[in-house]
């Protein structure tokens, strides 16, 4: 084998290594930055507190709030409307 097709194997290798790392690794990245972070946050028992920053989907379908967001800054936004029993848009009476 010539200097080339090694050099060629070896960068392969180390492609597929990484990749099988990250597959392996992709399933618990939230678990592994709750680590990292010391879990100093974790007020309600799942990392999220009044500071979190982020995009966060209300499930109960009978509050007007559907959706809530906050940057890093603690600028906030609020989406609120009605839904149906299955998670859905209700219809609006406006045309």
């Amino acid at each position: 084998m010539s200097t080339r097709d090694v050099v060629r194997q070896l960068g392969r290798e180390w492609l597929v290594a990484l990749l099988a790392l990250a597959l392996v690794i992709a399933p618990f990245g939230c678990q592994i930055q709750s680590i990292i972070d010391g879990g100093s946050d974790n007020t309600d028992g799942n990392g999220l507190d009044t500071q979190t920053a982020g995009l966060f989907l209300n499930e109960d379908t009978s509050d007007p709030l559907i959706v809530a967001g906050r940057n890093a800054d603690g600028d906030a936004f609020y989406v609120y409307g009605t839904r149906t029993p299955a998670g859905r848009w209700a219809k609006s009476s406006r045309s």
